[in-house]
């Protein structure tokens, strides 16, 4: 009785009953079928491990290598490279990290000596920021406030 009610139904659709798409063939057998179910799946894995994949990618961020940072400085501020980097291994050994009671970072500033540059608003232990504000008042004031010399 269903199957009569179902068949009725599809009948009387406007247009005839729904076909499937021409790109899926309807499968004739049950081997056909599961051979179908079988390259669907790895399909679906495949879609799954590559959105995966690029996700992870796109959450990685690029972080600038300390020498990158005092490359890039030396170059902006006219300030020679080798001075900077000798500077950088002296106060931190080139960890953008690095804390000393109250300095931190590349070059070891303070927050009061940061602020007094175009950077105050970035992070002292952002590399970029550090090595570029370091380079600013190098620039102008010379090597007269660090420990370190070049």
């Amino acid at each position: 009785m269903a199957r009569r009610v179902l068949l009725v139904a599809l009948l009387a659709w406007p247009g005839g009953p729904p076909r499937p798409a021409e790109h899926q063939p309807v499968c004739w057998s049950l081997a056909a079928c599961r051979s179908q179910l079988v390259h669907a799946r790895a399909a679906l894995d495949w879609q799954r491990r590559e959105r995966h994949r690029l996700t992870r990618q796109l959450r990685r961020r690029w972080a600038p290598t300390a020498r990158y940072a005092i490359r890039l400085a030396a170059r902006s501020y006219s300030v020679n490279e080798s001075a900077m980097l000798r500077v950088a291994s002296c106060e931190s050994g080139l960890d953008p990290l690095a804390t000393n009671g109250r300095y931190a970072g590349l070059f070891q500033l303070g927050a009061p000596f940061m602020s007094h540059t175009p950077f105050a608003t970035f992070s002292r232990f952002d590399p970029l920021a550090n090595a570029l504000a370091a380079a600013s008042v190098v620039r102008v004031e010379g090597w007269r406030q660090w420990e370190c010399q070049p």
